[in-house]
């Protein structure tokens, strides 16, 4: 569970969504994902060049429904595979999801799309443990009137059930998981455009 602590005011850059990594299995190579925006597909052009070379090989294209634009591009393992996996913030048109989860086969390639949050949009999300299980979970904002930021609970297997939803202030735009009181506990930080306020959304986690 959590509490929601008062706003600290801060004036923060505008940041854009990258989501770099080794995501092929092998080193010295290093890959690129990105979202496209305004279109159903996250791309993912995989550097295979050796030492920095730079040069990157065609994009392979990858869909995550006609009804979810992908804004926001993270990677983890979120199925304890070893292998690294994409998930994107979604803003849906209606009748979409918040998340799609693409597990990684190792090699540079992905599974299709598993999407999660029905009718729920996302423009940015974070990744870490916030209920003390041992697996990866999801937090997700949007700049819609819900004002919200919604957790999704990770199965250890790639999959996600929606959690609860914690009222922030109008229009956030990005979340960040970490623990910022030193108590061992995850918590959430939200960046909204109410008078470019953070919130603190504090950690009182259960398992389950």
């Amino acid at each position: 569970m959590f509490t929601h602590k008062p706003s600290l005011t801060l004036r923060l850059a505008v940041l854009i969504s990258l989501c770099l990594s080794q995501l092929i299995g092998f080193a010295p190579s290093t890959s690129l994902a990105t979202t496209t925006g305004f279109s159903q597909t996250a791309r993912l052009p995989a550097n295979l060049t050796n030492c920095g070379g730079g040069v990157f090989s065609a994009p392979i294209t990858y869909s995550v429904g006609s009804s979810n634009v992908p804004n926001f591009l993270s990677n983890a393992d979120l199925n304890n595979d070893g292998k690294l996996d994409l998930v994107s913030a979604n803003f849906q048109n209606g009748t979409g999801y918040a998340i799609s989860v693409l597990l990684g086969n190792g090699d540079g390639t992905f599974q299709p799309a598993k999407n999660f949050g029905a009718g729920i949009d996302a423009i940015s999300l974070a990744i870490g443990d916030l209920n003390g299980d041992g697996k990866l979970d999801l937090a997700t904002v949007a700049w819609t009137s819900s004002a919200t930021v919604n957790v999704f609970y990770g199965q250890g297997d790639g999959t996600f059930q929606t959690g609860p939803a914690y009222a922030v202030g109008f229009n956030p735009q990005g979340v960040a998981i970490g623990d910022l009181r030193g108590n061992g506990k995850q918590d959430l930080v939200v960046v909204s455009n109410d008078n470019t306020l953070v919130h603190l959304v504090a950690n009182k986690p259960t398992v389950g």
